[in-house]
């Protein structure tokens, strides 16, 4: 892939290069240490096999080590695997020296050997061994980088002779965050730009949009596809031709760029295989299926062959493009999640006419995930404002008979003993806002961490115990209603894609629409979350209050308000998750303006807040006559007033704001700037993760 950038004629590695995390996959290291660095690695072991999945960045990182070496006073010497024919190491360092005019001995006490591709090598077992026996006594230092898939099933044959295998690993929160500020960097002085919210900006529209790209892990955080995305979306004006949202402009070229590597033409072949791989996932969706056996995707290749022109190799093209892979000897699938969904979504799209009850039945089950995504996917696909009627049709009627919690004076009333009556205690900490960043990002990653291990949640009951909390379960909660909580949550992604990427093709109408069916919809979810915790306040609080008398020794009268405390502060942070979730799925530049007229004929708290924030995402600055608007007219509202102070508080912490809009926050929201003192309630940074 040829990088380019509107600042610099030739991008070099170092100008994007930012190296991964790793995973040691030596179980007694993963479970003291998940994340290694590149550098802990290499300083640990001598002989490694780096593992990665497709475009993981192995050959980047491979180039980028030897490069080090080198800097180091090592001699570099790189292989590929896939032209290796012969075991002696005399006629492999002579071909290298011979490939790029040097002069490396084998006996040099400093060469360090690379080996790339290596699961394309097709040495027998016997050789394989001696081969790899020989680089070990031959050389100071052996990086062999592998294919993830192909290590696990020949593993045996690999790990001997002293080597370590590794992981190379998607990147998280913090990586995307230092591949963005190299990336914005280039063509710039970079001492100016760290200090300059122009620049984060910049950062935060980019890690917005790749957020929603890759959702929850429809897409793995790969820096190849984070670099393509960047290129696509600053040249949308040149490259849409496909008539696809910008987001699935992005996708579109991920899934070309991988068919473009098994050598089709894009010009005679790209149709056939993407009408091709639309059809198979269509298939694999009304089978409800996840993978198919070998006997089975003939079977389709034969159903679809008997409609259109079948391509040729089909098998083998998207096995070598990556689109498909085969997690055993007898079944394939898409490799990504992403993959499947648009291909999946344009079935639909193509069809649309002949689908529409399918469409329609995916709109009114939002609450399944996969029919969610896919919704979402087709919603980049379609341009008819039909999908989108649909879409609101459904939408607006979720949660029929729940009120939106607005947060007036009123209803904070109804939820007064969960939110307590006290402003939450703020003490702003002066620190530099890079760090600040660096802090959140961490906690993100950790958090992600968390969310993977099978241990973190221990949802295991037997039998007769899920048999009574179904039952009491039953007594407490509308399931019906529960289910449509949850589409509801998902209908506010939906309607906030469709929002953000047709607000040009769409009027203002119907735009206000969306965004009020989004905003109210949230705020259902958060009333119905609220009177849940409102039905069992008892004994919840009678549950938290067991816990802090078996932890601590405090009087029956401390541990009742101890258990008062951490009630509000829960229903405190669910209402400032709602809040931000609503801003984070519709802000958008072109938006401000019909959210603001939107919020002022409503007039809700609720509105305002989420006005408020969508404000602070997009533009950066205060938005100083909203703030003052929403503290004097909700005098006496200790939740807005709080939920207003922590919006604020956390624009601060993330942005370099200056003294005089310091000392304008301390004097209208009581917030105190102290360089020392931490604040005393959960911090942006917490309310951010």
């Amino acid at each position: 892939m040829t990088i380019r950038h509107s600042k610099k004629d030739y991008v070099s590695l170092d100008d994007i290069f930012v190296y991964p995390d790793i995973k040691c996959l030596d179980g007694d290291l993963t479970i003291k240490k998940y994340k290694w660095t590149v550098k802990e690695i290499v300083n640990k072991y001598n002989y490694i096999y780096f593992l990665g999945s497709e475009e993981c960045g192995k050959t980047t990182l491979m180039k980028k080590l030897a490069m080090d070496c080198l800097e180091e006073g090592f001699n570099s010497i790189v292989l590929d695997a896939s032209e290796l024919n012969n075991i002696d190491l005399n006629i492999l360092v002579s071909g290298f020296n011979k490939k790029y005019g040097l002069n490396v001995s084998l006996e040099d006490s400093n060469n360090v050997l690379f080996i790339d591709n290596f699961s394309k090598q097709r040495f027998k077992d016997s050789y394989l061994d001696k081969f790899l026996k020989e680089v070990t006594e031959k050389f100071k230092k052996v990086y062999i980088f592998v294919d993830k898939n192909s290590f696990y099933t020949g593993s045996s044959k690999y790990l001997k002779f002293n080597f370590q295998d590794v992981e190379i690993l998607n990147f998280g929160y913090s990586k995307r965050n230092e591949l963005y500020k190299k990336w914005y960097s280039i063509g710039e002085d970079v001492d100016f730009i760290q200090t300059d919210n122009n620049f984060y900006s910049k950062i935060d529209a980019l890690s917005t949009h790749f957020d929603a790209l890759m959702k929850k892990n429809v897409m793995d955080s790969r820096p190849i596809y984070i670099l393509t995305i960047i290129q696509t979306l600053e040249n949308m004006s040149n490259n849409n031709s496909y008539q696809l949202t910008s987001y699935g402009q992005c996708y579109y070229v991920l899934l070309t760029g991988m068919l473009k590597r098994a050598n089709i033409s894009l010009t005679n072949d790209l149709d056939g295989f993407l009408n091709f791989l639309s059809f198979l996932a269509y298939y694999l969706y009304q089978s409800n299926l996840e993978s198919l056996s070998n006997e089975d995707f003939f079977e389709v290749i034969k159903i679809y062959d008997a409609k259109y022109i079948a391509p040729k190799n089909i098998k083998e093209v998207l096995l070598d493009s990556g689109i498909l892979i085969t997690p055993d000897n007898d079944s394939l699938q898409f490799s990504q999640k992403y993959l499947y969904y648009f291909c999946c979504a344009k079935y639909l799209s193509d069809n649309a006419t002949d689908l529409s009850h399918e469409i329609t039945l995916i709109c009114k089950n939002m609450h399944n995930e996969n029919k969610a995504n896919i919704l979402i996917f087709l919603v980049h696909h379609l341009r008819s404002t039909d999908i989108l009627q649909e879409i609101l049709s459904h939408a607006i009627c979720l949660m029929d008979g729940t009120k939106p919690f607005e947060m007036s004076l009123k209803s904070y009333t109804d939820f007064k003993s969960l939110l307590g009556d006290e402003i939450q205690k703020i003490v702003f900490e002066d620190k530099n806002s890079e760090e600040q960043r660096k802090i959140m990002f961490d906690k993100m990653d950790q958090l992600d961490e968390q969310m993977e291990d099978p241990d973190f949640f221990d949802i295991s009951i037997d039998e007769k115990d899920l048999d009574i909390t179904k039952n009491e379960l039953e007594q407490r909660i509308d399931f019906e209603l529960f289910q449509q909580s949850t589409s509801s949550i998902r209908s506010i992604e939906v309607l906030g894609q469709i929002a953000k990427n047709r607000h040009s093709s769409i009027n203002r109408s119907d735009l206000n629409d969306i965004l009020m069916v989004a905003y109210d919809n949230g705020l259902k979810v958060l009333n119905f979350y609220l009177s849940i915790f409102k039905d069992t306040e008892k004994d919840l609080k009678d549950f938290i209050k067991s816990i802090i008398a078996d932890k601590k020794q405090v009087s029956p009268d401390d541990a009742k308000k101890m258990a008062e405390k951490v009630i509000h502060q829960i229903c405190f942070s669910v209402c400032l998750y709602i809040i931000q979730l609503i801003s984070k799925s519709t802000a958008h530049t072109q938006l401000l303006k019909i959210s603001e007229n939107l919020t002022e004929n409503k007039g809700s708290p609720a509105y305002y807040l989420v006005d408020l924030y969508s404000r602070l995402i997009i533009s950066k600055e205060l938005p100083k006559s909203l703030i003052k608007k929403i503290k004097q007219e909700n005098y006496g509202n200790s939740l807005v007033y709080s939920l207003l102070q922590q919006l604020v508080i956390g624009h601060l912490y993330l942005h370099n704001v200056d003294y005089k809009d310091k000392q304008w926050i301390q004097d209208h929201l009581e917030i105190k700037v102290a360089d020392q003192l931490r604040a005393a309630s959960n911090t942006a940074l917490k309310q951010l993760n």
